[in-house]
């Protein structure tokens, strides 16, 4: 037995690979929006998203 095994990978699981995908591309897409409300100079946009985020986060991150 090697002295540090080569770590294995995770089952592929077409569900749960799926959702991470969607998730991701969600993430990500947020980003990019917020990114061109930034580009615009409008703060009040920014502060607005922000906001929401903040209070989305507040009222549905335990789920």
């Amino acid at each position: 037995s090697p002295l540090f095994p080569l770590p294995t990978a995770q089952p592929f699981i077409w569900q749960a690979e799926f959702s991470r995908a969607v998730l991701t591309t969600a993430v990500v897409g947020i980003g990019y929006m917020l990114m061109l409300v930034v580009m615009t100079y409008n703060s009040g946009y920014f502060g607005v998203i922000l906001a929401g985020i903040f209070v989305g986060e507040v009222y549905f991150g335990r789920w």
